[in-house]
């Protein structure tokens, strides 16, 4: 029970993290501060997640869940938006799905309903938070920080890595020869550097085209989260200021 409510406070104190973040994203004058509520929303939205598994796992349920699913998707396209309008693009629809997106999320996670009430709350949530963030837009194109953006993308490589190198060259190990289990075979181990490869994606991409990286560069960074320690790797390689290829 315990146990329980420390994941439910971990995940209210995310959640309020992420929303903050989201405000910050469309508020902030600066592009500097718009990367750091973008931040505030990276840990926000990782922290949710997380707990949210944990909880879903201690009450039996899965992602094939219409509640659970729903919240995940609205919370994913969210964030995608809100990363691409921290990063300077302040045409209104991206702070409209930002905002619509979470608004959804949140609506589905309080009343975890089901059929024709979780379509209506869907649509509920996602239209009024659509209405507001449209509203709060600016309707032109914002000035972008591409040193912010480095900074917000190579945090996420780092520990995209470390989740990895946890997971599997300690983790892995560890487990077939001692039968210990880091995570306690919670799976919530596995999830988080899941989560982890799903923000560095997002960053990948968004921050890449303000960095100017190629298609090319961008696919050798998804492989590169493939590897242990390959976003190290590729995050040294990329660094604004070294001339090597990506």
């Amino acid at each position: 029970m315990a146990a329980v409510l420390v994941w439910r406070l971990l995940k209210f104190t995310a959640l309020t993290l992420l929303a903050g973040g989201a405000f910050g994203v469309l508020l902030a004058a600066s592009p500097v501060a718009r990367m750091r509520a973008l931040a505030l929303a990276s840990l926000g939205m990782a922290g949710t997640w997380v707990a949210g598994y944990a909880l879903m796992k201690r009450s039996g349920l899965g992602l094939d869940a219409p509640w659970i699913l729903a919240a995940v998707v609205a919370s994913l396209l969210s964030f995608v938006a809100l990363a691409v309008r921290a990063q300077g693009d302040g045409r209104p629809r991206w702070s409209a799905l930002g905002l619509a997106g979470l608004a959804a999320a949140v609506t589905v996670m309080v009343l975890r309903s089901r059929g024709f009430p979780l379509a209506v709350a869907l649509t509920s949530a996602a239209t009024v938070g659509g209405v507001l963030g449209w509203r709060l837009a600016a309707a032109d194109q914002l000035e972008p920080d591409p040193r912010a953006s480095w900074s917000w993308f190579a945090a996420l490589a780092w520990l995209e890595g470390l989740s990895l190198f946890v997971l599997v060259p300690v983790g892995v190990p560890l487990r077939r020869l001692t039968g210990v289990s880091l995570d306690g075979g919670t799976g919530v181990l596995g999830w988080s550097h899941g989560v982890l490869f799903v923000l560095y994606l997002v960053a990948l991409f968004s921050a890449g085209r303000i960095l100017g990286w190629s298609r090319a560069r961008r696919a050798l960074g998804v492989v590169a989260a493939l590897v242990p320690v390959g976003t190290f790797v590729f995050e040294r390689r990329v660094q604004p200021g070294k001339e090597r290829a990506g």
